[in-house]
């Protein structure tokens, strides 16, 4: 596991919630910026079952194993010839998935997958005269699009583009408009229904946001946008053959985009040319999805730094370039068999260059596919970046029941029912039964409802965190998971400005948190781990050991 993102943000999240009934409830977590829930609300259906080792069944086997087996229905119900539906499969396999976390991945792309699915059987529904079954259809399409956006909301501009655009060619192509609007509207009403539980979990939070964007009282850190010319110069930096850190190199995958791109721009053209009813109404499906793949990663380039607008973009990308080559052998070259193969030259020529493309994915991804084979046998992970025996033993003694139960013995020492606010890599071993845990980690002061007075006197702090209930403040001062002081001040230095305000608002914050150790009366200490009781004022009774810069 990733023991910077997995430990301190996801793995805490399904616990909480079998321990207590819900995800939400913590002021510091970053829930409802990063992901509405989804994502562990399934995952927790096999750590329920299973040892927490087993939460990422849920991603990387269950939906990758889905993926596949939903392309080959698609493969079978539109008559795809079984060379192109294997060229489909080895695109869905071979595209490096830069696994960095177990945060939404083939779970993304498993409903992009049946969101085009579900839009060609409603188009399909719409040729005909029952509208039971064309309402079930906009149903269909409302419910993967808002379970995309659920599992994690850096999908929400493909999945508001794709909404946008489809039904827009529903539109144009229709003659009985007034059905499609009613659909559409239905369609919108229905997301919004789907949609709703999870707002609500986070609804707290968002509630302190509008708060303090009305008042105007956020806390006063740097950051902001990079600026146009930075987008520019993100955009040059994904087009360059620079290698990413997490296997393979951006250029790949913006040359990936730029072909969906034109084959979204294509059929859009094709749309408007052709006279076969069926065939533009499923190449609506195309377009909506390529179309909302090139947006959704321009607008990702701008947001984000250009090695996480990839990151984030490569689960599009599985699903889009798999389903496109599926629907442009249906919709472009007709129902290929090998008759018709033989007989026109244009379906020949044009079925050899889908093929030709899925080679070339292949070949692309091939050294990768190898290296991610190695490390799952090896090392039974699939995580992209480097990993050393190091890792691996410090994974296993975090995950270990050792551990579990020295953390525990450390909870004890609380009083139950009271408030913990715990700065550490395994809060997931926790008891969120007998305390209401609030775990944090590097992003939680990135939130727009991030209101902690990181500029104020430490005592303020104090002040912050009892009027939230919190009596005690576990943190984990030093250990190989614990970044040091110089280390958030490397990010104080990048060009992005995400980095940028990580390194500031943490930098500060754990300036806060050393005072309230120094400060308050000590519970605990040993092993790099601190408890204070924050309710009552003590100097400490010897220095604490901090780790030197």
């Amino acid at each position: 596991f990733n023991f910077h993102d997995d430990f301190y943000t996801y793995m805490p999240r399904s616990v909480r919630m079998l321990q207590t009934g819900s995800l939400g409830g913590n002021p510091f977590e970053v829930l409802g910026a990063d992901s509405l829930g989804a994502q562990a609300f399934m995952q927790s259906f096999f750590v329920s079952h299973f040892p927490l080792g087993y939460i990422n069944a849920f991603d990387a086997i269950s939906c990758f194993v889905l993926g596949l087996f939903l392309l080959r229905e698609m493969g079978y119900r539109f008559g795809i010839h079984r060379a192109f539906l294997l060229a489909s499969l080895l695109t869905f396999i071979v595209i490096n998935p830069q696994y960095v976390n177990i945060s939404s991945l083939y779970s993304g792309s498993l409903m992009i997958l049946a969101t085009v699915f579900a839009s060609i059987v409603f188009a399909d529904a719409m040729g005909g005269t029952d509208n039971r079954r064309a309402f079930a259809g906009a149903f269909a399409v409302a419910l993967f699009l808002t379970s995309l956006v659920a599992l994690k909301t850096t999908f929400a501009v493909f999945a508001a583009t794709y909404f946008v655009v489809y039904f827009g060619c529903a539109l144009y192509l229709s003659e009985n408009r007034p059905r499609i609007v009613r659909s559409m509207l239905f369609t919108m009403l229905a997301a919004m229904t789907l949609i709703a539980p999870w707002i609500l979990i986070s609804w707290p939070n968002y509630l302190t946001a509008l708060h303090l964007a009305l008042e105007g009282n956020a806390a006063a850190v740097a950051g902001g946008g990079d600026g146009g010319m930075d987008f520019i110069s993100k955009i040059l930096t994904v087009f360059s053959t620079g290698k990413s850190g997490w296997g393979g190199n951006t250029l790949t995958y913006s040359l990936l985009v730029t072909l969906l791109a034109a084959v979204g721009v294509t059929s859009l053209f094709l749309l408007k040319k052709s006279r076969d009813i069926l065939y533009r109404r499923r190449s609506a499906a195309i377009s909506a999805a390529c179309v909302a793949t090139a947006i959704g990663y321009v607008t990702n380039v701008y947001l984000l730094d250009p090695g996480n607008a990839v990151r984030y973009t490569i689960p599009i990308l599985i699903a889009v370039a798999s389903v496109t080559s599926l629907l442009l052998v249906r919709n472009g070259l007709s129902s290929l068999s090998l008759q018709n193969l033989k007989r026109s030259a244009i379906a020949s020529s044009g079925g050899m260059a889908i093929l030709g493309v899925a080679v070339v994915i292949g070949g692309v991804f091939a050294g990768e596919l190898v290296n991610r084979g190695e490390r799952a046998y090896q090392m039974r992970t699939l995580l992209s970046f480097p990993v050393n025996e190091m890792n691996l033993n410090f994974n296993a003694n975090m995950m270990g029941k050792s551990t579990a139960a020295w953390l525990l013995d450390k909870q004890n020492m609380t009083e139950e029912g009271s408030k913990i606010l715990a700065i550490m890599p395994t809060p997931f071993h926790f008891d969120f039964a007998r305390n209401p845990i609030f775990s944090t980690n590097a992003s939680s002061f990135l939130t727009p409802w991030s209101d902690f007075p990181l500029n104020a006197d430490p005592e303020v702090a104090r002040k912050y965190l009892s009027d939230l209930g919190i009596r005690y403040v576990m943190f984990q001062y030093r250990g190989p998971s614990v970044q040091l002081e110089r280390e958030l001040q490397g990010y104080t230095y990048p060009p992005y400005w995400i980095y940028r305000k990580a390194g500031e608002t943490n930098i500060r914050f754990r300036k806060a948190l050393r005072y309230l150790a120094e400060n308050s009366l000590w519970v605990d200490i040993t092993a790099g781990l601190v408890i204070v009781d924050i309710s009552q004022k003590a100097l400490s009774p010897y220095p604490i050991p901090w780790p030197k810069n």
